[in-house]
């Protein structure tokens, strides 16, 4: 919890940190989904034709397939769920959890837990459609719940395909619908370049570098972000400036420059990337 900003009103805490606390719980969800995704063996043909053979890859990461299977932060999420359902009057595991089941079973079986199979998409569902109630209720241990989920983010981050290896060109936001199909947009971070085709780590969404810029051509970008475009380019920053001298390029805002001095000129995204496509021998020299 921030404890900086005023609780909501009725609330023990603030509107942000409640928003927080849900997207966390939905990213370990992705998170795991990005572990399992760690575990698919790529296929190459065999020398006859005959049927596909295993890669040349590591062995199986056993720890991408405990945190897949959900081994890692089930037990985590299980006993807050079972403490919310004690501490207001809920069956242990009644009607609302009486249709769980998933690959979870055996291991639920062989750790004693009594009850339907435990999900982790079940316990994560729960467990956010209780934050309201949790949030009203003075005496829940609501920050407690806060710093347990987000360790437990922090520990399946390291599945996050975004955080590894270099990140290049233009960091731009997923534009498709959210995996919860609740009106919002996805708003996963990726990046343009580096792969002929970019997987969105939050709703699996494909995309080519070209489709995921054409839905950002509105935006209002620095030149700092604008040259990652161009890196072939001598001096791209210095050809901006040429261009927006010669009114070929419109400044349409500005931003507090972060190192003092003038606020930074805003380019459309979608007029740079016109101008690299029509530009001249001028340009280029």
């Amino acid at each position: 919890m921030c404890q900086k900003a005023e609780p909501a009103d009725g609330w023990t805490v603030c509107n942000g940190c409640l928003g927080r606390l849900d997207d966390d719980l939905a990213r370990i969800v992705e998170l795991t989904r990005l572990a399992a995704d760690r575990l698919i063996r790529e296929t190459k043909g065999s020398s006859n034709g005959s049927r596909s053979v295993p890669s040349s890859r590591p062995p199986i990461d056993l720890a991408a397939l405990d945190a897949a299977m959900g081994l890692d932060v089930l037990p985590i999420l299980e006993s807050w769920e079972r403490m919310i359902r004690s501490d207001y009057g809920l069956s242990p595991y009644g009607p609302a959890t009486r249709a769980r089941s998933g690959p979870l079973a055996a291991e639920q079986a062989r750790s004693g837990v009594s009850g339907p199979p435990v999900t982790l998409i079940g316990c994560t569902g729960f467990l956010r459609a209780w934050l309201l109630r949790l949030a009203e209720t003075p005496t829940f241990p609501l920050e407690e719940l806060a710093r347990e989920i987000r360790e437990a983010v922090r520990s399946l981050e390291r599945y996050d395909p975004t955080r590894e290896g270099r990140r290049d060109g233009v960091p731009v936001h997923c534009t498709s619908d959210h995996p919860d199909a609740d009106g919002r947009t996805c708003g996963y971070q990726l990046w343009t370049n580096g792969a002929d085709i970019v997987t969105c780590g939050r709703c699996l969404t494909r995309w080519t570098p070209d489709d995921l810029l054409d839905a950002h051509d509105m935006d209002l970008l620095p030149a700092a972000v604008l040259i990652l475009l161009d890196p072939d380019h001598p001096n791209p920053r210095e050809r901006i400036k040429g261009w927006a001298k010669r009114d070929r390029l419109t400044t349409h805002a500005t931003a507090p420059n972060p190192a003092g001095g003038k606020p930074l000129p805003l380019y459309r995204l979608g007029e740079y990337r016109e101008l690299l496509g029509t530009r001249t021998t001028e340009d280029t020299a």
